[in-house]
């Protein structure tokens, strides 16, 4: 059985994941909405103001008010602002399944951060809130976003595609998982 606990403050030794707060729309514009290059690889487009990101971190506050809700800003301890955000996009509470994802700004790229982020949120997930399994999926374009989620623990198990409304393409894709079970032999290795 699922326990909801919703977008917690998650710490790991480098950042905070957090719930998103009102300082964090031209945050999200400067280090990683704006960037063409951040958005080639999901599902929206750049943004093109700073009001756009403001915008969406407006719902992202109101969405991460519901304990079914589970979308993280990505901060970095260091310069203490949002690099990038996590979230949950998709669950099932009769599978316990939870599809993951994540977008970070170009300067925080190969640092391990956003690995570090996401094996987080696996751990919450599993632990915390009783998921069975967690998955993610990737452009197959982005090979650095599938060595994330291997750096996870995450195997490869298939490839899809995804019909991409704003986008206007069918985006294929490589698709990764990991099993609470898994997650648990893992940790003992650790």
């Amino acid at each position: 059985m699922l326990t909801l606990k919703g977008t917690q403050v998650l710490e790991t030794p480098r950042l905070v994941l957090r719930p998103f707060a009102e300082r964090d729309g031209e945050a999200i514009y400067r280090n990683w909405a704006s960037d063409p290059e951040v958005a080639r690889y999901v599902t929206w487009n750049a943004h093109q103001s700073v009001d756009e990101s403001r915008e969406l971190c407006h719902i992202w506050i109101k969405e991460g008010e519901n304990p079914q809700c589970f979308q993280w800003a990505i901060e970095l301890k260091e310069i203490g602002e949002a690099i990038g955000s996590i979230s949950v996009v998709e669950w099932n509470a009769e599978s316990g399944v939870a599809e993951v994802g994540y977008a970070i700004g170009r300067a925080f790229w190969r640092k391990g951060i956003t690995s570090e982020a996401c094996r987080e949120l696996c751990r919450y997930l599993f632990e915390e809130c009783g998921f069975k399994r967690v998955t993610a999926c990737h452009d197959a374009g982005n090979p650095a976003s599938g060595r994330v989620m291997e750096k996870c623990g995450l195997r490869y198990t298939h490839d899809d595609e995804k019909w991409l409304e704003k986008k206007g393409r069918m985006v294929p894709l490589k698709c990764y998982e990991i099993t609470r079970t898994e997650w648990e032999t893992m940790q003992k290795g650790a």
